[in-house]
C-alpha cells in the first residue's frame, strides 16, 4: 500500500513551498466540512417557542457563563471571537449583541433568529476560542427601527447664539435602545450630542456629530437601553456662535416617546446641565434614533447544552499487505464514523481493515463531539509486492495533537530522504519552514511553537517523491 504525490526534484521544494501557502484555505476546507475553522469550542442553545406563532427576525435574548471560558483561557477576554451560527457546521453566522455583563456568570446575548417556529424549536451554537476573530457585535439585531426621537421633524424657524446647549426631557413608554445621537441644525460646525438622565443630570452617552444639512447622526460605541419610568434629556451643544432651529409648539415625536418640556443654557460648556426651558417652545434639534423588542407573550424560552470541544477529524495509518490499521488524532469524540472506499465501514475510534483487493481507496473519517462534527479524507493506493519506497504518510505521526504548541513528530522512513517541514497559520501565511537533511529509520522532532495563538495550523512535508499535509490543533 502506498499514497504517493507527483515527483518533485529537491531544487523545487522550496517553490513547492512558497507556492502551497497561497492554497493553504482551500485545504483546510477540503480537509473538513465540520465546525467553522479557527473556532474551539461551541456551546449548544436549544430555544423553544411558546406563544403559538411562527416569529420572523426575532431578537432572543439568552443568558450565558463568560466568566469560566474566559478564566479557563478559552474565550477572548473582550469577546471578540463570539459567534453565533444556526447549525454547528454552518459559517453563516447570525448577528448577536452583547447586553451587559460580560465575563460574568450572567452575561446577556442578544441573538437575532431568522425563523423560529410555531410552538417549535431550533438550536443554534455559540462558537468561541478564535484568537485571531475580530468582533461582530452590533445591536442591530433588533429589526423594529431605527426610528427617529423627534419623528424627523423639520423647522424653517432659526436663531443664532453662542456656547448654547439645548435639547428636550423625555420618558419613554416602553424599553428602546439607542444606537446613534445627532442632530438638525441650519449650518455650522461640528456639535456635541449628549444623553442625560435628569435626575442626578448624568450624561449616559455622547458623541461629536459632523455637521451636514439634514439630520446627522453618530453611532454610539455602546448602545443605551432606556426604560420606562425615567425622565431623560437629549441635548446638543456648541461652543461658537451658531444657528439653530425653533419651533412652537414643539412638533412631532416618536410614538415611543413622551415629550416633557424643553431645556437650554447659554454660556455653558457642554458638559453643563441646561436647566432653563420651558414646554412650549423647542430650541434646536436634538435627535436620537433608537430600535425596540418584538414582544411576544409568552416569550420562548431556551435551555443551555454541553460546551464541546472542536472534532478534529485527522487520522493515520500502518499497513502490512493488505491490512491496514487506522488511528483518529482526536481520541476525545463521541463518536466515530469510518468509510474505507470500499463499501465497508466501522464506527470504531480505531479501527482495522482488510482490504481484499489492491486498488486506489478514499478512506473518510467522521468525528463528532456531542453534536458537531468535522470530517477528513485520504487517498490510499493499495498494491501487493511493492518495493517502492514507503511514503511518509503511513508512518507519520504527531503527538499529541490538540496540543499546547509542544508536540512531536515522529516517522519512520524505509529510504533516505531530504525533508522541508514546513508550518502554516489558518491564513495561509508560512510561519516556519526547515530542511531536514538525512532522514533514514525512526526519526522523532520535537517543536516547541511559543507565541503561536490558538488555531488550527497545517504542517505540510516535503520530499522528492510526495506532498503530506497534517493539521496541528494548537489550543
Amino acid at each position: 500500500m502506498k499514497h504517493f504525490a507527483k515527483k518533485y526534484s529537491i531544487p523545487d521544494i522550496m517553490k513547492t513551498v512558497f507556492f502551497t501557502f497561497a492554497m493553504i484555505t482551500l485545504l483546510f476546507l477540503g480537509n473538513s466540512s465540520g465546525q467553522s475553522n479557527g473556532w474551539q469550542y461551541a456551546l449548544p442553545i436549544t430555544i423553544d417557542e411558546k406563544s403559538g406563532q411562527t416569529l420572523t427576525n426575532y431578537a432572543v435574548e439568552v443568558t450565558v457563563d463568560t466568566q469560566t471560558p474566559i478564566a479557563d483561557g478559552k474565550m477572548d477576554i473582550d469577546g471578540k471571537d463570539i459567534r453565533i451560527s444556526s447549525t454547528c457546521n454552518d459559517t453563516n453566522f447570525l448577528k448577536h449583541f452583547i447586553n451587559f455583563g460580560f465575563n460574568s456568570t450572567t452575561t446577556k446575548i442578544w441573538i437575532l433568529l431568522p425563523s423560529l417556529p410555531a410552538n417549535g424549536s431550533i438550536t443554534v451554537y455559540l462558537f468561541y476560542g478564535n484568537s485571531l476573530a475580530t468582533t461582530t457585535n452590533t445591536a442591530n439585531v433588533f429589526t423594529n427601527g431605527p426610528h427617529s426621537a423627534t419623528d424627523s421633524t423639520t423647522s424653517v424657524n432659526s436663531f443664532t447664539t453662542t456656547s448654547f446647549q439645548t435639547g428636550f426631557a423625555f420618558r419613554v413608554k416602553e424599553d428602546i435602545i439607542v444606537t446613534h445621537l445627532g442632530m438638525n441644525v441650519p449650518s455650522g460646525v461640528s456639535r456635541v450630542c449628549n444623553l442625560w438622565t435628569v435626575a442626578g443630570e448624568k450624561i449616559v452617552a455622547t458623541v461629536t456629530v459632523p455637521w451636514a444639512p439634514g439630520y446627522q447622526y453618530k453611532e454610539l460605541s455602546k448602545p443605551v437601553w432606556l426604560t420606562p419610568g425615567i425622565d431623560y434629556l437629549i441635548t446638543e451643544w456648541n461652543s461658537g456662535s451658531s444657528p439653530y432651529y425653533s419651533q412652537s409648539p414643539p412638533g412631532t415625536f416618536g410614538k415611543e416617546i413622551t415629550y416633557i418640556k424643553s431645556h437650554y443654557c447659554t454660556s455653558c460648556l457642554s458638559t453643563d446641565f441646561p436647566l432653563f426651558g420651558n414646554s412650549f417652545t423647542i430650541y434646536g434639534y436634538a435627535d436620537f434614533l433608537y430600535s425596540k423588542k418584538q414582544v411576544v407573550t409568552p416569550k420562548p424560552t431556551y435551555t443551555l447544552g454541553t460546551e464541546a470541544a472542536k472534532p478534529f477529524a485527522d487520522f493515520t495509518y500502518t499497513f502490512w499487505a493488505l491490512d491496514a490499521n487506522f488511528t483518529a488524532t482526536d481520541q476525545t469524540g463521541t463518536s466515530y464514523k469510518w468509510t474505507f472506499g470500499d463499501s465497508k465501514s466501522s464506527p470504531s475510534k480505531n479501527p482495522a481493515h482488510t482490504y481484499s483487493n489492491s486498488g486506489n481507496f478514499t478512506v473518510t473519517l467522521i468525528v463528532k463531539h456531542e453534536d458537531c462534527a468535522d470530517t477528513s479524507q485520504q487517498t490510499l493506493e493499495v498494491q501487493l509486492g511493492m518495493d517502492e519506497p514507503k511514503s511518509l504518510s503511513q508512518e507519520l505521526r504527531l503527538y499529541p495533537n490538540p496540543n499546547t504548541g509542544n508536540f512531536t513528530l515522529s516517522l519512520n522512513s524505509n529510504v533516505r530522504r531530504e525533508i522541508v517541514v514546513s508550518i502554516f497559520n489558518p491564513q495561509g501565511q508560512l510561519m516556519r519552514s526547515e530542511l531536514i537533511e538525512n532522514v533514514y529509520g525512526k526519526f522523532t522532532r520535537e517543536y516547541d511553537l511559543p507565541g503561536f495563538s490558538r488555531g488550527i495550523y497545517l504542517m505540510q512535508l516535503v520530499t522528492d517523491d510526495e506532498v503530506v499535509n497534517r493539521r496541528v490543533s494548537i489550543h
